[in-house]
């Protein structure tokens, strides 16, 4: 047995441009489940926060 550690997946630190963010959001209508919309759309608000946020430390 590995005694290596899983760290939980961070889906916002993998959406980076718009295009990445219309897909996860036509995924997200396309599943059925209950509050996967909601997730989407907060996870794209971090996400945009977070590109805004290095935009600016970049410029």
């Amino acid at each position: 047995m590995s005694s290596q550690k899983l760290r939980p997946f961070d889906v916002v630190a993998h959406i980076e441009d718009e295009e990445t963010i219309r897909a996860y959001l036509q995924a997200a209508l396309d599943d059925p489940t209950p509050g996967t919309l909601w997730l989407a759309l907060d996870n794209v608000a971090k996400a945009r926060e977070r590109i805004s946020a290095n935009k600016q430390v970049r410029d």
